[in-house]
């Protein structure tokens, strides 16, 4: 449940594109949603590590509340 926490702004911003997308490629709404799902957590997965991370580290680098 952490996990789809940390991830939850990115699924929420990339499930409807993505759902689209695959519904209009296989015409299935079933299908949609099982690929489309699996597509956005795994889109979500690699944004979180490979361009919120990286802002994220780095603002908290530059920028110390402490």
């Amino acid at each position: 449940l952490q996990k789809m926490g940390a991830l939850s702004f990115a699924i929420y911003i990339f499930h409807l594109p993505v759902f689209a997308a695959v519904h209009n490629v296989t015409g299935s709404r079933l299908l949609g949603c099982l690929i489309g799902g699996a597509a956005t957590l795994a889109l979500a997965q690699f944004s979180g590590e490979y361009f919120e991370g990286p802002l994220l580290r780095r603002g908290r680098k530059k920028y110390r509340y402490t």
